[in-house]
Formats: C-alpha cells, sequence, structure tokens
C-alpha cells in the first residue's frame, strides 16, 4: 500500500464513518508515516532534523559547485575578449 492508498482508505472510513480494524488502522498510519506514539514522534524528529541537516550539506555543495562554475566562466569570458581585440 503507498501513502495515497492508505490516505484514500482513512479518508473513506472517517468520512462514512466505517468500522475499521485496528490492524488496518495502525497499518494505514504507518504507510502514511503517522505515529499515535510519544516515543516515536521523538524518533521522527530526530529523522526530520537529519534530513533538514543533508539537503542544508547538499545545498551548501551546489551553492560551491556553482560558485566555482561562475568564477571558471568569468575567467573563460575574459579570456574570449582578449583573444577578439587581438
Amino acid at each position: 500500500m503507498n501513502y495515497k492508498q492508505a490516505q484514500s482508505q482513512l479518508r473513506y472510513a472517517l468520512r462514512n464513518q466505517k468500522t475499521i480494524t485496528t490492524n488496518k488502522l495502525s497499518r494505514i498510519l504507518q504507510t502514511m508515516n503517522i505515529s499515535l506514539h510519544k516515543d516515536n514522534t521523538d524518533k521522527e524528529i530526530k529523522f526530520l532534523k537529519a534530513q533538514i541537516k543533508n539537503k542544508d550539506r547538499r545545498i551548501q555543495v551546489i551553492s560551491q559547485q556553482l560558485h566555482e562554475r561562475k568564477i571558471r566562466h568569468q575567467k573563460l569570458r575574459e579570456r574570449i575578449e582578449k583573444c577578439e581585440c587581438k
């Protein structure tokens, strides 16, 4: 079951006030990464913080690469201008 399927099953059960087994509800919520336990929320927070940290690192790497490319492009442009002037 994927996220969209779990979401639609939960929506159907809630809108139509259908009875749902605890096992099925647990499986749906797990698929949607929703936890009702306090311990799991701490784990989820740590996981999300780690994800943010990884994304920040990736952004820094990409920014550095972009900066280096701009410098190379500028140097190349200067060389081309020198050649055209001669």
